[in-house]
Parts: structure tokens; C-alpha cells; sequence
């Protein structure tokens, strides 16, 4: 089959390493790397966490035996590797509070007093090796050396990019990388289809925000189908498997998903056949969904299907969309004429929002660090760039304070949201946060739930923790004051609005 002319890719060399594995030995194959000892890196895989080790090649034999040290990364179906951003993958991997062993899986709660990550084999929940490469790059060069990305995550992945593709077309597909992981931070797109529930993407605020976050698919879509095009043909597949693949699969998911959302939402019961603006919305869907096949068949058919064993085209993400009635290729291709046309029909989002004020957390006026204890050197607050809804989420220890500076022409009752990066820790732990509007008395924002409850659930679905309340304000100047008051706080976004019964999902950033 040929691939479809939007998505068309050549050249047959993969540019992708095929060393990268999604089991890599901890601590241990680092002490032998030091050592000279490469033969002596060891494999593990796993299967139902039943964990064997199989030694390295310097043995004339391979020998099994069970491990007892095992980190688990992302070991849950809510925190499979494929839908967690590098960012907050590497989040975990240095937080020694996160990282379970096996033991710990099976439900002992507390951490071994022997436990040393020394002696640690690290193991990643994995389904679709390709989809999530750079991730994979990342635990195996932090298996082998603590440091490895001392230099930050931007720095790892133009270093990442450069080894596929060379530093020149890594300085291009970088931005490119960049706007996809913080779209997928806005929602995953394991976390579109419906088994999920319908999003809270609504196309009745801000001029249509639903169809504003699919119009930046459309945009990065066109962005790398430019790129690709001056890319020599021996780095075309490599571009589709790591860039390419990710990007538009994403897009086709999103697209397909919140528009047959916008059909049922749209359709009363029954009159489906007699609604164009939802069978329009319908016919978009179906068209997402069909070009979405495309792409998954010429994926597997790629290197003479080489991949087609371990790439997964049958997730729930993956499946038709549920919609209000059926439409024939002949009504889809009609329809299309009349849907919303997001090049047209979408104006600046700054029209919306003049009773609203929304800042990502980086666009601090001042930052107050956290006090040392005696004799010890204070954490810094630290920006954590490709986190988040905002792409920049900012790490505050507890102590640290953020203060923010704005004018507002709205008199009136407000409500005031906070957004974090949701708990990824399987126990309790506090975190709380402290909000001051105008040095008022702070209002104290749990932003902890129950590990795996529902609201746990949902907001790492969302990619995003919130809590909200309600104050009275005049016009004129504000303030707004963040404080941690635990460890583990990471901000992303807050917004102010004084249409309090607004309902939206992603917070109305202008800058």
C-alpha cells in the first residue's frame, strides 16, 4: 500500500538505534562501564513482573535467577512509559520518594531498610517500544551514569536529535518535538478515546478551544510535513519513525476523538441524519480515523514490516470513534466542505479573554528561594522545561515563593484556579500550597489525592492537579502570592476569572 500523500516518506535506512531496549540494568552495569566491563551489562525482561536476569555475553553459559531489587518505572496502567512526558519520566527517575521496587508491587508499602540502588535493576512498563524512544534513551544512559543529564532535558534531547540526524536537522525537529510533547501534556492520546470519558474541551469558550488545540496539531502537522521534505532520503524513515509517527498519529487521535465528541454533543437523540453541523463534526472524525489506518499500515509496513511485531495499532486510542449514527464515504467527503473551518473561523484568542487572566507559573514578577536549615545548603527553584501544560512547569521547594503582579479592569465574585503537576507518588505525601490573592489570608491547597482514586485518575489524565476557590476584588492592580509548603510541589499554571460558571479545560494563556 502507498502511503497517503500527506503522509508519504522514502529512503529505507532507519535512522533510529535499535539498541535502546525498555528493560536497562541499573547502577550495576554502570560500576562495570567505569570498569571497562561492557561485556558484563546485563538483560533483564519481564514479563507480569515476574522478573529473570540474563546475564551478559562474557558467559559461556546465560544463567537465570530472580530479582529482588527492581525499580519499577511507571509500573501502573494509569503511568504506562508511552503516557508520560520525558520530562516528568526524568522527574521520577531522580526522586527517590517514587521509584517502587518489586516488592513494594506486591503491595508491602514499605521500602526495604537493605534497599540500595546500587545493586537495582531498573524496569520500564512498555508496550510500544518505538513510541517512546527518547525516554528509553534516557533510563539507559542514567543506568549507566547518574550524570547523564546533568546538562537538562533540552540539552539531552538536541544532543538525542543530533545523533539521529545531525546537529542541523536536530536544531529544526527540536521545536517540532517541542510542541508535541506539550500538546500531549494537555491530553494524551491514550487518554482521548473513550473508555476515558468524554474531555472537558469545550467548543463554546474562547471562540472554540477545541477546535483552537486541534488547530495546533494542524500547524505542527504542516510544520513537520515541511521539514521532512528537505531531509536526504536516507534519514526519511528514521524522521516518520521517531517524529513523524508520534506527531500526526497524535493529531489523527485528537481530531478524532473531540470531534466525534462535538457530534454527541451536538445531535439530539435521534435527529442525527437531520443535523449537517454534527454530521459535519461526525465526517471529520471518520476522516481522521481513515487516515489514521493509513498511517498505522504503512508503519507496519516500513522496513519490510520489521516493526510490525512491536508496534501497537490496537489500543483503545486506536478504535473507531463513537458516534450518533453512520455516514457513507460519499456524505463524509461532502461534509467536510461545510465543518468548521479552523484557518477561517477561528479568531485570536485574545478576544476572549478580557475578563480572565491566566499566566503559566514561569511568568513570575518575583521568586522568593527557600530558606536553608542550618549548616545546609537551600534547593533552588527550578524551571522544568517540555512539563506541563505550559511546557515549563516550575519546581518549588518547600519554602519557595512565587509572586505575580497584573492589572484587571473586572470588578466582582472571581474564581481562582491553581494547576500542579499531579502526585505520581504510590503513598501519601502531603502537598500543599499556600495562595494569597492581594495579601489577603492564604487559602491552603491540598493538591494530593488518593493514589489511584478517581480523582488521581483524572488528574493524570489531564496532565494536571487543580483546586479551586472564590474571592471578591475591586479593579486595578493585584497580587497573587504561591508558597510550597511541602516538598514535591511542581506549578504549572494558574487562572483568575470572573465568569465563574466559565467551564474550559485548557487555561487561556495569551503570551
Amino acid at each position: 500500500m502507498d502511503e497517503p500523500e500527506e503522509l508519504q516518506s522514502a529512503g529505507t535506512p532507519d535512522a533510529a538505534p535499535e539498541s535502546q531496549h525498555p528493560l536497562a540494568g541499573g547502577r550495576q552495569a554502570r560500576g562495570c562501564l567505569q570498569q571497562g566491563g561492557v561485556d558484563s551489562f546485563d538483560i533483564c525482561i519481564a514479563e507480569n513482573y515476574k522478573v529473570t536476569e540474563i546475564t551478559g555475553k562474557k558467559h559461556k553459559k546465560k544463567h537465570k535467577k530472580t530479582l529482588e531489587n527492581v525499580k519499577m518505572i511507571c509500573a501502573g496502567n494509569q503511568m504506562q512509559l508511552e503516557n508520560v512526558s520525558p520530562a516528568l519520566v526524568l522527574e521520577m527517575l531522580n526522586n527517590r520518594d517514587y521509584l517502587e521496587t518489586k516488592s513494594e508491587h506486591r503491595e508491602k508499602s514499605h521500602r526495604s531498610e537493605m534497599h540500595h540502588d546500587e545493586d537495582c535493576a531498573w524496569i520500564a512498563n512498555v508496550t510500544n517500544p518505538k513510541m517512546v524512544s527518547l525516554q528509553l534513551a534516557m533510563i539507559s544512559d542514567l543506568a549507566w551514569n547518574g550524570e547523564a543529564l546533568q546538562g537538562g532535558i533540552n540539552s539531552y534531547l538536541h544532543n538525542w536529535l543530533s545523533s539521529l540526524f545531525g546537529n542541523v536537522a536536530a536544531k529544526k525537529i527540536k521545536p517540532l518535538m517541542e510542541e508535541y510533547y506539550r500538546l500531549t501534556s494537555i491530553r494524551q492520546p491514550a487518554f482521548m478515546a473513550m473508555p476515558y470519558g468524554d474531555t472537558e474541551f469545550h467548543s463554546g469558550e474562547f471562540g472554540n478551544e477545541l477546535e483552537r488545540y486541534l488547530y495546533a496539531y494542524d500547524l505542527l502537522k504542516t510544520k513537520t510535513a515541511n521539514l521532512e521534505r528537505t531531509l536526504p532520503a536516507d534519514q526519511r524513515d528514521g524522521f516518520f519513525e521517531i517524529v513523524k509517527y508520534p506527531i500526526f498519529s497524535a493529531a489523527l487521535i485528537a481530531e478524532k476523538e473531540l470531534e466525534a465528541q462535538e457530534a454527541r454533543d451536538i445531535a439530539r437523540p435521534g435527529l442525527f441524519p437531520n443535523d449537517d453541523e454534527a454530521k459535519a463534526s461526525a465526517a471529520v472524525s471518520l476522516n481522521a480515523f481513515n487516515t489514521l489506518k493509513q498511517l498505522n499500515a504503512y508503519y507496519l509496513k516500513l522496513g519490510k514490516g520489521k516493526w510490525s511485531s512491536i508496534i501497537a495499532t490496537n489500543g483503545a486510542e486506536m478504535q473507531a470513534p463513537q458516534l450518533p449514527g453512520t455516514l457513507s464515504s460519499k456524505d463524509i467527503k461532502l461534509l467536510m466542505q461545510d465543518a468548521f473551518d479552523r484557518n477561517q473561523d477561528l479568531q485570536p484568542l485574545v478576544t476572549f479573554t478580557k475578563n480572565i487572566t491566566a499566566k503559566n507559573a514561569y511568568d513570575w514578577t518575583n521568586a522568593f528561594q527557600a530558606p536553608a536549615a542550618k549548616g545546609e545548603t537551600a534547593e533552588k527553584i527550578q524551571l522544568k522545561p517540555l512539563l506541563g501544560h505550559s511546557n515549563n512547569a516550575v519546581k518549588l521547594p518547600k519554602g519557595a515563593i512565587l509572586r505575580y503582579k497584573f492589572v484587571s479592569s473586572s470588578i466582582g465574585d472571581a474564581r481562582f484556579t491553581l494547576a500542579t503537576i499531579p502526585s505520581y507518588l504510590p503513598y501519601e505525601k502531603n502537598m500543599r500550597v499556600s495562595v494569597s490573592i492581594d495579601g489577603a489570608e492564604p487559602v491552603i491547597c491540598q493538591m494530593k489525592e488518593d493514589y489511584n482514586s478517581k480523582e488521581w485518575k483524572m488528574n493524570h489524565w489531564r496532565g494536571q492537579a487543580l483546586k479551586s476557590f472564590y474571592v471578591t476584588l475591586l479593579d486595578g492592580y493585584h497580587t497573587v502570592e504561591i508558597k510550597a509548603l511541602d516538598d514535591n510541589i511542581i506549578v504549572d499554571q494558574w487562572v483568575l476569572d470572573f465568569d465563574v460558571d466559565r467551564e474550559y479545560y485548557v487555561f487561556p494563556v495569551t503570551r
